[in-house]
């Protein structure tokens, strides 16, 4: 996961809410798109849990982190509660659901908006990402399904390309960590479109790992 720092909210959900019998489930089109643009803006239209790429034309979602049921009811109409997420699979098998979809209605500790949530982590070459507490593990892997074959593939590929370009441009013995922080920089930063790279934290911790052996 990346942190996902959050704005204002928009100003069509604050005067939205004002109104009588205001509910997430009764909320005008206008209105869950202006959030959903927002939302998108934020997060540099990556996925919050699976950090893979969506939009407003690529079937996303907006997540609940604090579910639209029971308790935690009142938080519908919260935007600190509101993610952009991918469409997880929807309408295939649950083994092969990930993300919102598969989570469902069910609480996680793994919250995008927490200041230490991308040191929570260790994305290996193979793809597979490793949580740094057991309890977390279960949720990345029973929960959100992070490790199905086809996110740990675009982890694993990220690292690739990342690696090749890093080689293309610097020759190896010759890179410092000057250049690596570049590179890390680079990833951390949105393009001229406000896009992220998808599944840039597993290339950001690579290049962290390569500057520790520098």
């Amino acid at each position: 996961m990346k942190r996902i720092i959050k704005g204002n909210e928009p100003t069509e959900l604050l005067e939205y809410r004002k109104t009588l019998d205001s509910s997430y489930r009764n909320i005008p089109t206008d209105v869950k798109e202006v959030i959903r643009k927002q939302l998108l803006e934020e997060q540099g239209y990556l996925c919050s849990y699976c950090l893979g790429r969506i939009s407003q034309e690529n079937k996303m979602k907006i997540e609940h982190f604090l579910p639209e049921s029971g308790e935690t009811l009142n938080e519908e109409l919260n935007y600190k509660n509101m993610f952009a997420v991918c469409n997880g699979n929807e309408g295939f098998p649950y083994k092969e659901q990930h993300c919102d979809t598969r989570k469902r209605n069910q609480l996680i500790s793994l919250n995008p908006l927490d200041e230490n949530i991308e040191q929570q982590f260790i994305y290996e070459q193979s793809g597979y990402l490793k949580a740094k507490d057991e309890n977390k593990q279960v949720e990345i892997d029973d929960i959100l399904n992070l490790n199905i074959d086809m996110l740990k593939f675009s982890r694993k590929k990220v690292i690739e390309v990342t690696r090749n370009r890093f080689y293309r441009k610097y020759k190896k013995g010759t890179w410092t960590n000057q250049h690596l922080q570049k590179e890390i920089d680079r990833l951390y930063e949105k393009d001229s479109k406000g896009k992220f790279v998808p599944f840039c934290m597993a290339a950001i911790q690579y290049l962290e790992k390569k500057m520790k052996k520098t």
